[in-house]
């Protein structure tokens, strides 16, 4: 085997530690389908990600929508009904990790990062919430470091 092979074992074993299983199938998913794999940004390939992505919302929203209903009319959400919930919710992580894979971008080490951030949003051990249940940055809040990981 050459060095040439060797280090592109290594780029790939690299790749995949800075995916989640969810990516792996992802990434799995778009090279039997022949789609983009770790390609650079472009437009066309952008605004695809993005209807994907808006689709997919749109269809967890509606589904949202059905359960609010039910709730307000006095019922229970139905299990049919959560059963749609959880699809349109795991269409929607499929695209996002889709866009993840496609540009190539380590979402499980900034996923980390991001966690770690969110976490320090804690003051004084407590989290601070708005009006309608946001939790709301603390004075110890630190943003994530991000830009070398790409």
């Amino acid at each position: 085997m050459g060095q040439g092979n060797a280090d592109n074992n290594r780029d790939t074993v690299r790749k995949q530690m800075s995916q989640n299983l969810r990516e792996q199938y992802v990434c799995q998913f778009q090279k039997a389908m022949e789609q983009d794999v770790d390609i650079p940004y472009n437009a066309k390939t952008l605004y695809l990600r993005e209807s994907l992505i808006e689709e997919e919302f749109k269809e967890l929203s509606a589904e949202i929508q059905d359960a609010i209903a039910e709730l307000e009319h006095g019922g229970e959400v139905t299990k049919a009904t959560q059963e749609k919930i959880l699809k349109e919710l795991c269409d929607l992580l499929y695209v996002v990790s889709g866009f993840a894979v496609t540009f190539g971008l380590p979402v499980q080490p900034a996923f980390n990062r991001v966690h770690e951030s969110n976490m320090s949003k804690l003051e004084e051990g407590r989290p601070i919430y708005s009006e309608w249940g946001k939790v709301l940055k603390g004075k110890n809040y630190k943003p994530p470091t991000l830009g070398d990981l790409l």
